[in-house]
C-alpha cells in the first residue's frame, strides 16, 4: 500500500509537555533543563491545579 510508505519506525523520546521527540537519552536530559520545558511545566502545572503535587489514592 502506498500509505506504508510514509510510515517509519522511530525509536526515541517524546516529550509529551512540549510536542518534540529526541532520538537519545542525552538529548532528552537537555531538554528538560530548557526554558521552554520548564515554562510548559509550569503551564502544565497551573492548569492542572496540582502545582506538582501528588496525592495517594484512597
Amino acid at each position: 500500500s502506498p500509505d506504508l510508505d510514509y510510515l517509519v519506525p522511530k525509536a526515541g523520546f517524546f516529550c509529551q509537555i512540549c510536542s518534540l521527540f529526541y532520538a537519545d537519552e542525552t538529548s532528552v536530559k537537555n531538554h528538560c533543563k530548557t526554558q521552554l520545558h520548564q515554562q510548559n511545566m509550569e503551564v502544565r502545572r497551573s492548569s492542572s491545579g496540582t502545582a506538582g503535587e501528588r496525592t495517594a489514592p484512597k
